[in-house]
């Protein structure tokens, strides 16, 4: 048993397979599987891998009593590499990101690509934090759960900005039904959570690793004792904060969701678009005729579809067709609140130069009872290779690669949605995975009510086009972030999403309505408006940005420690 045991501290296979034993439970602990308890063992064998880098010594790395040996092969020194710690987790990173994020291949075959190419870079950071925090526990004598939390939160933060922001399927995900375990996210944000996790289980790991190998019963004791109270306050925290939220006092919001079901496809016709449009018509005129007391109405993400250019210079430039489409569908919704996804093209001069191309714009728009024009929302993260191409703007040769012709231009800044009595803050598809930009979108929602005495923002809202991934496990996960943004905000959250998944949470995130996947319908919801100034609303991810900032400065301050210095 001792000798099978300590086969694991060693490199060689053993590691790799416990490595990749540790990839599939992490896997399996989010969606579409949701076996959230395994999310804490899946990132033990990592951790394991940590403790066993930092306590490799110099003379561990190449044995010298085989110098008279031939050199290996280029093949044999990228195997014997696969089996050391590093080697094992950034392998078994990889194979877990190119599962968990298979859907990247089904809108076109090039995402292959992307597909590859965002896998390895993500399994970077799983290499990093493992390699950094080994440097720490061995160097700076910084115990295993402190370095591999501040570590994490640190590649965390520069995940969710790097390159456009990458932050689904984090350990978090994994908690998203249990609501005391999320309530940590109103004091540090999604990332918080994530470290929370990430501590947790390092305190599993060390405590494994000096009762099993090192047989210190003292220091295995104090590291189980730790985890536990940080688990233990984590979720009483939970369960306190969610006995103390005070109960919404406005009266709710009764909306209706429109779910159209479309798979995306590139190069789709101009009947293709027309149907797609009519269907989300269709559904709101049997949404409102059985659901009369409806006073919000919300459609998909680009799925108001009167002509092939929509809008030219808002307000002042308005396509007549586009304002013909919108009287109908007024009439239609009973002349209530509408919120519509739609394409924008704006021209930089008015009247516009021969030749020139107008910018082009994901673009949610608010239309009034009266049928007014009230406000819009240009996107302001478009979606890297899937809605521009880095660089095309001067090489324009670049899209002639690509599927689409031109990409999107990013929004100017956030947009505020006024109601009779509360306010929306817009955001489209993707930008809700970033807790950052959320944040900012209600913080300016809020000063600007303040500011012009409008409404206070009380109700976020999602319009999101998921066609592209044809009903795979990525609907779930883009879910999941809302259910974070809400606790973060303090702010029920309205999804309207083709194929799905749309949806209401509230503002403790707990999940009120679901739509199916792939399935054209609609959903009826009441939500309470509510507003509270969270920690994360007011200082965001400070705390975070204070554990980048130590990460890097730590082998500064190690280097300046070695040079003598004169009295």
């Amino acid at each position: 048993m001792a000798s099978c045991i300590h086969s694991f501290t060693r490199p060689g296979w053993p590691l790799l397979l416990v490595c990749l034993a540790g990839a599939g439970l992490l896997w399996a602990s989010m969606p579409p599987l949701e076996w959230w308890p395994l999310v804490w063992p899946a990132l033990v064998p990592w951790l394991w891998a940590t403790l066993m880098l930092a306590e490799q010594s110099d003379s561990s790395a190449p044995e010298k009593n085989k110098a008279h040996s031939p050199p290996p092969g280029k093949t044999a020194v990228a195997c014997r590499w696969f089996l050391r710690p590093l080697g094992a987790v950034w392998l078994s990173a990889w194979g877990f990101w190119l599962a968990m994020l298979y859907w990247l291949l089904l809108p076109h075959w090039a995402g292959v690509f992307g597909w590859v190419a965002l896998t390895l870079y993500l399994s970077l950071y799983t290499w990093a934090w493992v390699g950094i925090s080994a440097w720490m526990v061995r160097r700076l004598r910084v115990p295993l759960p402190l370095a591999a939390g501040v570590v994490w939160a640190a590649g965390a933060v520069v995940r969710a900005r790097l390159f456009g922001g990458f932050t689904l399927a984090s350990p978090a995900y994994a908690l998203y039904q249990q609501l005391p375990a999320i309530q940590l996210a109103e004091l540090v944000g999604q990332h918080g959570v994530d470290l929370w996790v990430v501590f947790v289980s390092a305190a599993a790991a060390s405590t494994l690793w000096h009762a099993l190998i090192r047989r210190n019963a003292r220091t295995a004791l104090l590291a189980a004792a730790t985890g536990a109270a940080v688990l233990l306050a984590g979720w009483g925290y939970g369960y306190w904060r969610l006995h103390t939220l005070p109960p919404p006092q406005a009266p709710p919001l009764k909306a209706i969701l429109v779910q159209s079901s479309f798979d995306t496809v590139f190069g789709q016709s101009r009947q293709r678009i027309l149907q797609m449009h009519q269907q989300c018509a269709k559904l709101t005129s049997q949404a409102v005729a059985q659901h009369p007391e409806a006073q919000l109405i919300l459609w998909p993400e680009t799925m108001f579809h009167p002509s092939l250019e929509f809008l030219k210079q808002y307000p002042e430039l308005v396509s007549p067709a586009f304002l013909d489409q919108l009287a109908r569908l007024h009439t239609q919704a009973g002349k209530r609140w509408l919120v519509l996804g739609v394409h924008a093209a704006q021209y930089e001069e008015v009247p516009p130069p021969p030749g020139s191309r107008p910018q082009r714009f994901n673009t949610a728009v608010l239309v009034s009872p009266r049928g007014e024009l009230l406000a819009r929302y240009h996107k302001m993260k478009p979606i890297i290779f899937g809605e521009y191409i880095p660089l095309g703007d001067y090489f324009p040769w670049l899209y002639r690669l690509a599927p689409m012709d031109q990409g999107l231009a990013p929004g100017p800044a956030p947009a505020t949605f006024p109601l009779e009595k509360t306010s929306l803050v817009p955001n489209i598809c993707y930008e809700s995975i970033l807790p950052h930009l959320v944040r900012r979108q209600v913080n300016h929602a809020a000063r600007q009510a303040q500011r012009k005495k409008l409404p206070r923002p009380e109700v976020l809202v999602n319009l999101t086009n998921s066609g592209w991934f044809w009903g795979s496990s990525e609907l779930k996960l883009h879910l999941v972030s809302h259910v974070f943004r809400a606790v973060e905000t303090r702010r029920p959250v309205l999804v309207a999403a083709n194929t799905g998944i749309s949806a209401a949470v509230d503002h403790r995130g707990q999940i009120l309505a679901q739509g199916p996947r792939r399935q054209a319908t609609f959903l009826f919801v009441q939500v309470h408006p509510y507003a509270a100034t969270t920690p994360y609303l007011a200082w965001g991810d400070t705390w975070a940005w204070l554990c980048a900032a130590a990460v890097a400065l730590a082998p500064v301050l190690m280097t300046w420690q070695r040079f003598p210095h004169k009295k």
